[in-house]
Parts: structure tokens; sequence; C-alpha cells
């Protein structure tokens, strides 16, 4: 028998959200910052990610991420994300199960700790006790809303949307204005048409960029939200992204990005905490720890909160003989 890969990661689910973390057989990278390593990455290892996150291996909603060594002398570890659509800046659910993986194996023997990623460094602490992590807290990057009251047509129906950033860019969209659907699994199907509609018209209409990163562009995904499930402190969504993909969890980033739409429009104040549920009932909570600035954009930082639990450390080799084993998505 003849192998000629052989790699290692540690699966996780955050809120029923997968992340497998690539802890062995990852080539040495270079790059003195975590943005050029990631860049490196791209540009000559991309086909790891394609393996080890597509079928047969994983799924099409499998998320993944590269622990790296710091580059800064602050930094605990180095760390970026990246699914079957291509790489992100920041993943939440992802934060939150690399810090939970890192203590309960050893690897790291701190609860706080700043992460590097490839858009700047993360504030995270963790409740750890008797070996299990009970909750990873995080600042996030500093998020803030692009535009409001976007208008799109759907179905020929006109739907009002807003645009907020909270690690990447969403939009943000009431699910009242799409008729009779609430965030249930019985109407996923037409939530997920919907977002893919919402996605495309909103890349054909305009350019969405980062003041301060210019090359982190466009819509990521769609968060719906529906107003007339809340209850005292408790906000239910759902996000979709591109290719029919949608997280289990309420979404971290998403959340991030609702929560400085709220911001704005007065319903949340700094020090505030509420409780996010996403569609299988799974649930982060998310507070306003500061006011700050992206460039002219008024912003929050906002901390995140949740938990995660190791599911498996998986072995992947690569069989030469193996007709499929650069892997596949079927969407």
């Amino acid at each position: 028998m003849e192998f000629i890969k052989l790699y290692n990661a540690i699966d996780v689910h955050a809120g029923g959200q997968p992340i497998r973390i690539f802890t062995g057989g990852i080539p040495h990278l270079t790059g003195n910052t975590q943005m050029k390593k990631q860049s490196e990455f791209i540009r000559h290892h991309d086909h790891i990610r394609r393996l080890l996150l597509s079928e047969p291996r994983g799924h099409n909603a499998m998320t993944g991420c590269l622990l790296t060594p710091p580059v800064t002398e602050d930094g605990a570890f180095g760390v970026w994300f990246m699914s079957n659509n291509g790489y992100e800046a920041l993943n939440a659910h992802g934060i939150i199960g690399v810090v939970t993986a890192q203590l309960e194996t050893g690897q790291y023997p701190f609860t706080e700790m700043l992460i590097e990623t490839s858009i700047g460094m993360i504030n995270a602490s963790a409740q750890y006790i008797d070996g299990k992590v009970k909750e990873v807290s995080f600042d996030n990057v500093p998020s803030y809303v692009v535009e409001e009251a976007v208008l799109i047509s759907h179905h020929d129906r006109e739907v009002k949307l807003d645009i907020a950033y909270g690690g990447a860019f969403f939009a943000i969209v009431d699910i009242s204005s799409l008729g009779e659907l609430t965030i249930c699994e019985e109407h996923m199907p037409e939530l997920l048409s919907c977002g893919r509609s919402i996605m495309n018209s909103l890349a054909a209409m305009r350019a969405i960029n980062h003041p301060l990163y210019p090359d982190m562009a466009g819509v990521h995904g769609v968060v719906f939200t529906d107003w007339s499930q809340q209850e005292d402190g408790i906000i239910r969504n759902f996000t979709v992204y591109a290719n029919g993909l949608f997280d289990r969890s309420p979404c971290g980033a998403g959340v991030c990005a609702l929560m400085a739409f709220m911001f704005q429009r007065g319903e949340l104040h700094v020090n505030q905490q509420k409780t996010y549920i996403g569609i299988i009932g799974s649930s982060l909570l998310g507070r306003v720890s500061a006011e700050t600035t992206v460039a002219s954009y008024p912003a929050i930082v906002p901390q995140i909160s949740g938990n995660a639990h190791i599911m498996g450390f998986m072995s992947f080799v690569v069989d030469p003989a193996d007709p499929l084993k650069e892997g596949f998505l079927l969407r």
C-alpha cells in the first residue's frame, strides 16, 4: 500500500457549524505577516483546501482553518479560514473552535490570548474548568453599517435591505418583507433561493469594499432576521452564503454585522447583551464592547461568546491510484 500524502486535522463544531482545523502535513509558509502566509498558501497550496474540505473527505458545508506560528511578539498563534467557496478573513465559529481545541488538547496553556488573523489581532479568552472549555469570548473586528435601505427586486417584490460589515459584508433582510416566510426548516428552500437571488442582484448593482482592506470586497452572505419572533433579549436569524451554503449556527460575523445595524438604529447600546439563535436552535451571545470608527464610518467593537466541541482527530491520506483523490463537490 502506497500513500503520497498524509494530513492531520481536528474536527470541531460550534453551534452545529463544522470546522476542520489543519494540524499536520501543511508545507512551511515563509510570509512575515498572516496575510502574506495566506496569500502564499492560496497561490501554491490551494489544492490542500479542496482536498480536505470537499467530498469525499468533507462536504459542501465544511469549513476549515490553518494554524500557523505567530509573526508578532504578542501573538499566541496565527489562524485563517477557508470554505468550499474560497477564503475568509474571519470566521467567528472558527475562532471559538480553535480556542477550544488549542486548550483542550494542551497546545496552548493560557486562557487569555491574542490571535493573529489576516486582518488583525483578535483578543480572545476562555472559561476553562477541569479540562473543558465552557465558553469562548472574543472581541471581533470593528463592525459598521455600509448602507441602509437598499432596494432590490425579488420575484416581482421590492425588498429593502441594509448592508453592514462584521468581519465580512452582509445584507440584512427583515424576513417579513418576503411574505409568509419564517426562520424554520420548512422554509429553508425558499430562504436559500431568496438569499442567492439577493446576492446576485447586489453583485450586479454595486461594488462594496472595505476602506482599510481594499481586497475585502463583495457581500459574503444574507442575514435573514425575523423581528416578529423576538423575545426579551433574543433575536432569531438565518444566514445564507453563495452556492447554496448556509450557516447552522447563528453566524458570528453575521451577528456582528446585525449588531452594528441595531446599534446605528438605537436598538442596541454599549455593554448591552443579546442572545442570537440560529435555525437549529444553537445560540451565541453578542455584546457591544465599545464605540469606534472605521475610516469615516461610525462603528462598534462587538464581543461574541459561544462554545464548541471536539468531534474527532483525523488522519487523511492520498492514494495515488484514487481517481477522485483531489476531491469533488456536488452542490
